[in-house]
């Protein structure tokens, strides 16, 4: 089976405390989601809750944080929402539906 990026998603925030972006139908159950983020601040990021965080990175010499997370659908799920962001920096967040990677 192909591996195909079935749907994305982008949200950005010029400087909010919460980051939402929407797919624009719902996943297939057993198809992998993933999610980019990235935002300029040391303080981390929260969430998605239920979500594997696959890589974190926070660089605080040059306050960057970088975040990789999955998880394979089992349940509707159209949003996905991170928080615990700073309110006075730009965060960006892109989020993929794969399917061909789950068996």
């Amino acid at each position: 089976m192909a591996i195909v990026i079935v749907q994305s998603a982008t949200a950005t925030t010029p400087g909010a405390t919460t980051l939402t972006a929407t797919f624009g139908s719902a996943p297939t159950n057993n198809n992998l989601l993933v999610i980019l983020a990235f935002t300029r601040t040391d303080a981390g990021m929260t969430g998605p809750s239920g979500w594997t965080v696959d890589k974190d990175v926070v660089n605080a010499t040059s306050a960057d944080t970088a975040r990789i997370a999955s998880k394979v659908v089992s349940w509707d799920v159209t949003a996905v929402q991170l928080t615990g962001l700073s309110a006075t920096v730009a965060t960006v967040m892109k989020i993929y539906e794969v399917s061909g990677l789950v068996t």
